[in-house]
């Protein structure tokens, strides 16, 4: 990878590509080269407003040239192929959380990218909040002595609208099931962030 300027291509032209697009615009040492959907016109009408490169092929995406990074944002049931594709390109691989739907799919990503040897990263952009840094710091201080207890609560509503917005929502195949996966995973996210890895787990259902 070129570590003067980093090229970066997005997978997916829903409407989380937008705030990757922004993101990478606003870092001085990168840039975004090109964007690939399923419907060459969806790649077309997302190239024209951020100025890249558009491709329906997925080959020809990650051929690319100048391309380093790939930022994966379609339905997160289809994170999977488009990230091992990219690993065995060679390309680093960024996915919007949450990773996959099931942990074999999950697992299955882990390995693409450790046997290529490229990186891995997760969208998670609340750890990088103010209020979450200042936590973790005095969490890794020491301030609050030792913790034993941690509880999150997520109230998260939405209106039928949103589940309509785009099909995938809501749905096990793309969505994992709903809320859980796509809302809560912040949350659950930021337990792990600030408490530090599982060492067990125990739940019940209703």
């Amino acid at each position: 990878m070129r570590q003067s300027r980093f090229g970066f291509g997005i997978v997916g032209t829903g409407m989380i590509a937008a705030f990757h697009a922004k993101a990478i615009a606003a870092m001085a040492d990168a840039e975004l080269v090109a964007v690939h959907a399923r419907r060459i016109e969806s790649a077309q009408s997302f190239a024209a407003r951020h100025r890249c490169a558009p491709y329906g092929d997925y080959g020809a995406f990650l051929a690319h040239e100048g391309l380093d990074l790939v930022t994966i944002c379609t339905p997160s049931g289809a994170h999977l192929e488009p990230a091992i594709a990219a690993a065995s390109a060679g390309k680093h691989v960024i996915c919007e959380k949450p990773l996959e739907v099931t942990t074999e799919r999950i697992d299955a990503m882990i390995d693409a990218c450790a046997e290529a040897g490229v990186m891995l990263a997760g969208v998670f952009p609340r750890r990088f909040n103010q209020a979450t840094a200042l936590l973790k710091q005095a969490i890794d201080g020491g301030r609050f002595g030792t913790i034993t207890m941690a509880d999150a609560a997520i109230k998260y509503w939405r209106t039928q609208e949103y589940y309509d917005g785009d099909g995938w929502r809501g749905t096990w195949a793309l969505d994992g099931g709903g809320a859980m996966m796509n809302q809560a995973s912040h949350t659950v996210d930021l337990l792990l962030h600030l408490m530090g890895d599982v060492a067990s787990v125990r739940a019940q259902t209703r």
